[in-house]
């Protein structure tokens, strides 16, 4: 079964996400990361593996439920992106903005993005992870195989451990072909547009399974029906993948040689 501290690790907070980053922030925890919700999301397939290969019942179900939280349905992170209408797009890791994302933080495009002050985007960079327009273009907006997905700069910057992205990356499609009976790209990278004249920043959501596994900088911020923000504290880490026994059982050519 679940470790006693399991449900406290990682806390949803269901709504717009201009009403709950406020009560994440004052709950002490730090918007989730691409890095540790793709731990988590093969954590909970580890623990499901676990507990059907000891024909444990009662673990199976609880672990099944605790894998759909994560697998199938989206989850929104701390990761903003700002964006320049000339100037490409700037990845920022937990953003400030985000953190301070509330009910009079005003939005554009109707609630996808924040607007940021004039000079904001320059005033970024060296904070995160630039991108130019023509990079965007070579390597973002679509879908992509799977040695795609693993040469991919902005999961590269998304989840900088490599064995854990690699790990990410082979599980979703073997996942995605097992699960729906399907070959495709998936986990490719959106980016929003900026309107003309206007700087922005969006919150990179990323989406379940079986829509692709993508990740999408224009999720919205104040929409009631759409909000799926997970908090962590901030001693939540991820771990080594080579510990994910069960997952290595059942896909033992990405057990890394000794």
């Amino acid at each position: 079964m679940a470790p006693t501290d399991y449900k406290e690790s990682h806390i949803f907070y269901p709504g717009p996400n201009n009403r709950e980053m406020p009560k994440l922030i004052a709950d002490g925890r730090s918007p989730i990361s691409p890095s540790q919700l793709y731990w988590k999301r093969l954590g909970t397939l580890n623990n499901y593996l676990s507990a059907v290969r000891r024909n444990d019942a009662a673990g199976t179900e609880f672990w099944k439920i605790e894998m759909a939280k994560y697998w199938d349905q989206w989850v929104d992170t701390g990761i903003g992106v700002a964006v320049h209408p000339d100037q490409g797009a700037i990845l920022i890791p937990n953003a400030k903005q985000l953190r301070e994302l509330n009910l009079d933080t005003q939005l554009s495009d109707g609630d996808r993005y924040i607007i940021l002050p004039d000079g904001a985007f320059n005033s970024l960079k060296g904070k995160g992870y630039h991108y130019t327009a023509a990079k965007i273009e070579e390597y973002g907006n679509r879908q992509l195989s799977e040695d795609g997905a693993k040469k991919s700069p902005f999961l590269e910057d998304f989840i900088p451990d490599k064995e854990l992205r690699g790990m990410a990356v082979a599980v979703n499609f073997r996942q995605f072909r097992e699960r729906f009976k399907l070959v495709g790209e998936l986990m490719g990278t959106y980016f929003p547009d900026a309107p003309k004249g206007q700087e922005i920043m969006g919150l990179f959501g990323f989406g379940w399974l079986e829509d692709g596994s993508i990740s999408c900088g224009s999720y919205h911020l104040g929409n009631f029906k759409c909000g799926r923000l997970v908090g962590v504290f901030p001693d939540v880490a991820e771990g080594d993948v080579q510990n994910l026994e069960d997952i290595l059982i059942k896909y033992p050519e990405l057990r890394k040689a000794a």
